[in-house]
């Protein structure tokens, strides 16, 4: 071998062992890191969205205990009977029906009417609930995706670093043969230029993308989302589709639809009790300065005597809107069942493929780089060869990057179903 290439071949191993030391201090320097768990807790906990939604049932239970109450009861207060024409005109005294009067009021609604009422306030709170639990999934679900996101592009900004600084090193190696008389040429020099300023570029596109994904992160944990990140991903294997599908009835989305059915159908049921008359009563006094006072009770009656155009549309409304809402749950069981088959294939699909890049195209990119390295050392091939093998090992480190990101993603779309 030629003194240039041992020169060249001394600049890549210096290089290489300068990189690992730079990577085992970075890494014994990082505080603690973000992992998917340590997400999915943050974002759940001093969530707004939770607290909203907590106190949207408190208020839920308060308005159901009232539902069905008696209305409050009416107090009245006037001046009847008073003559405005004549010589008795105005005056309090002269008139026999002229009276300062007092009454007291109370409507009835019909019992059942009120139970109704009270079940409808009673659904509404299950609603609440069932959506808060729903929202709590949703939460979690999407703090990991956008967790996930961060997490490819922080690794794929580690490979990329590390392929950035072996292209520095192939570049000074370069120098050092051209320098020293070897037998490459100025234009070897320029193509390793060339590979370190794409590689720096890449870098560049990669660190843009790391800051818009923390602050999308930020958007559910907050400030946390600016702190390191673990290299290490959770590798969970998720249910069995079909075992998945026979619990949804017990999901808290199929729950919160569930409880819209019973509530338009409530709403069905007191539609048809307008059909039937409340009553209300009122007991006054009446005050007649100069004669004697006066007690009155009076009973009132509704009378649905033209149902055509109020009661009968109010009811059809109502068994429409449950209808609605017997028809969405429906869609819903569909959309989860599709949902859940969806991501059971993919996640299957790429485990298959994950094992082809762990077991064939990583190992054989690796190999080239090494046949690339030992053909040009011994000057039995181009520098453009050792390029495009750097290049092609790393867009296939890329590759399984992403097929593990999707994986990971498809395993928290399920773990929405489950968990």
């Amino acid at each position: 071998m030629c003194k240039a290439a041992l020169v060249c071949r001394s600049a890549l191993l210096a290089g290489s062992f300068l990189l690992g030391s730079q990577i085992a201090a970075a890494a014994a320097d990082a505080g603690p890191a973000l992992t998917q768990e340590t997400v999915a807790r943050l974002a759940l906990s001093h969530q707004p969205l939770l607290e909203a939604g907590a106190a949207t049932i408190r208020a839920a239970q308060a308005s159901a205990v009232a539902a069905s109450q008696l209305p409050d009861p009416k107090f009245s207060l006037g001046l009847s009977d008073l003559t405005i024409e004549g010589s008795d005109g105005l005056s309090l005294t002269r008139e026999s029906d002229t009276q300062f009067t007092a009454g007291i009021s109370q409507d009835f609604p019909r019992a059942e009417k009120r139970r109704l009422r009270g079940e409808r306030g009673t659904v509404e709170v299950g609603l609440r609930q069932a959506e808060l639990a729903t929202r709590q999934r949703e939460i979690a679900r999407d703090a990991q995706l956008a967790f996930l996101d961060l997490w490819r592009a922080d690794q794929a900004l580690a490979l990329t670093q590390a392929a950035e600084k072996e292209a520095g090193f192939q570049l000074e190696a370069e120098r050092l043969r051209y320098a020293s008389g070897g037998s490459n040429r100025q234009a070897d020099v320029v193509a390793a230029e060339l590979s370190l300023e794409l590689m720096r570029d890449q870098v560049a596109s990669m660190e843009q993308e790391i800051a818009h994904y923390r602050n999308t992160l930020s958007r559910w944990i907050g400030d946390a989302a600016y702190g390191p990140v673990s290299s290490e991903l959770a590798l969970a294997t998720p249910p069995d589709a079909e075992q998945l599908i026979a619990t949804l009835q017990a999901h808290p989305h199929v729950l919160a639809d569930a409880q819209k059915v019973k509530l338009e159908e409530t709403n069905a049921s007191l539609a048809r009790q307008d059909y039937k008359a409340d009553y209300s009563i009122e007991a006054g006094y009446g005050y007649r300065p100069a004669f004697a006072d006066y007690a009155s009770v009076r009973i009132s009656f509704e009378l649905p005597a033209f149902t055509k155009n109020r009661q009968d549309q109010r009811l059809q409304a109502a068994l429409a809107g449950a209808e609605a809402a017997r028809a969405q749950l429906e869609d819903s069981l569909r959309e989860h069942r599709a949902q859940i088959r969806l991501n059971s294939a993919d996640w299957q699909s790429l485990q298959v493929r994950l094992a082809r890049y762990r077991t064939v195209l990583l190992p054989d990119a690796q190999k080239r780089i090494d046949s690339a390295l030992v053909a040009y050392g011994a000057g039995a091939s181009e520098l453009n060869s050792v390029l495009m093998a750097r290049r092609t090992a790393l867009d296939v480190r890329l590759a399984e990057l992403s097929l593990r990101l999707d994986a990971a993603k498809h395993t928290v779309q399920l773990a929405y179903f489950f968990e």
